[in-house]
């Protein structure tokens, strides 16, 4: 009967992993789904996507603010974020351009 009641135990705990997969999965297509809409709204107009981008990252992993960039002409670009505080966004602005010279990735 132990062994009944471990065997059911660990088959509920398989199938709870097994649901918090799917819903995770689940949560991921509809991020990309919703990347490519934006991708097909403004196919001349990549500030949108990228916005969508930083979006859907910090909503996937529940941050506290995300933000993409862009290395061109030598310079670090703020090219979206997801925004805190009206104060701290605008520092977090004008902190952009940087330049890439002796920064590593």
């Amino acid at each position: 009967m132990t062994d009944l009641r471990q065997m059911v135990a660990e088959l509920e705990a398989k199938l709870r992993s097994t649901a918090r997969e799917r819903d995770a999965a689940l949560e991921q297509q509809a991020a990309t789904a919703g990347i490519l809409k934006v991708i097909a709204s403004s196919p001349s107009d990549v500030q949108p996507v990228f916005a969508a981008i930083a979006s859907s990252a910090n909503r996937l992993i529940g941050g506290f603010s995300t933000a993409a960039y862009l290395v061109m002409d030598e310079a670090l670009h703020l090219v979206a974020f997801t925004p805190v505080h009206a104060d701290a966004d605008e520092v977090l602005k004008t902190s952009f351009p940087r330049p890439v010279a002796g920064v590593s990735f």
